[in-house]
């Protein structure tokens, strides 16, 4: 099985790009314009615009699959940049699937200050009886994918007091559900995943994590470079494949 997680940046090629060059059996898509009216042909969907915490936007979070999808309510006030979602495969697995984007989030009272992290904190709570089993669906694996806007590069930043790790203690809090992270797995040294106009940092603020049961069955996993994703959007695909038997 192949699964692919891709900010495309709110442009219109990238979905198509993806879905066609791919060919995922599982996508997981950030920063896509209107997410609840996209329905690719042979894919079901679910996607939510952003909707949350005094922001509206015409864009969000968007999952795909060949197989079919069955929305699960967090509870959340996160709407748009957090679509949870089950799919039952055709060896009888069922997977959780949660799809995650960092958004900048005003302070209360200081509209100019905007910080990722709180909002992704919450995220994670919002989701944690389910992720945890305590509650909602029962099923075998989660594999969570997104753009959280964080990497642990940013940990002692010129902007934090030093040496906190705050974008490591975030990072770390999946592990407390069972979840391995992918991407160090297969890039150890670091890979760039987002191409900032303004940094010559290589970032890496995409992020896969996956049930500890299912890690053991994942094959292969590549960020992406060729030209036309290049073109397509600033963020990298991220494509790994999974071992269904």
């Amino acid at each position: 099985m192949r699964f692919i997680s891709w900010n495309i940046a709110r442009r219109s090629q990238g979905l198509p790009h993806a879905l066609n060059a791919y060919e995922p059996d599982i996508a997981f898509f950030q920063e896509v314009k209107n997410p609840s009216g996209q329905s690719p042909k042979g894919y079901f969907s679910i996607g939510k615009s952003i909707d949350e915490r005094g922001r509206k936007e015409n864009w969000g979070n968007l999952i795909v699959s060949k197989t079919p999808l069955t929305p699960v309510d967090l509870g959340s006030e996160y709407q748009g940049s957090m679509v949870a979602a089950t799919t039952t495969l055709q060896n009888g697995q069922t997977l959780g699937l949660l799809n995650l984007y960092g958004l900048l989030e005003r302070a209360p009272s200081k509209p100019g200050i905007n910080i990722v992290h709180f909002g992704v904190h919450r995220m994670l709570s919002d989701a944690g009886f389910w992720l945890g089993q305590f509650d909602g669906p029962i099923v075998d694996g989660f594999i969570v994918a997104g753009d959280l806007n964080k990497d642990r590069q940013m940990d002692g930043g010129p902007s934090l007091r030093s040496g906190r790790q705050i974008a490591s203690n975030l990072l770390n809090r999946f592990q407390d559900f069972g979840l391995t992270e992918l991407i160090p797995t297969f890039y150890p040294s670091g890979v760039q995943t987002f191409r900032h106009t303004t940094s010559s940092v290589d970032w890496q603020i995409e992020h896969v994590f996956i049930s500890e049961s299912l890690s053991k069955k994942v094959e292969t996993l590549e960020v992406v470079s060729d030209e036309v994703s290049l073109r397509a959007s600033d963020h990298n695909p991220i494509s790994f494949t999974l071992n269904s038997n």
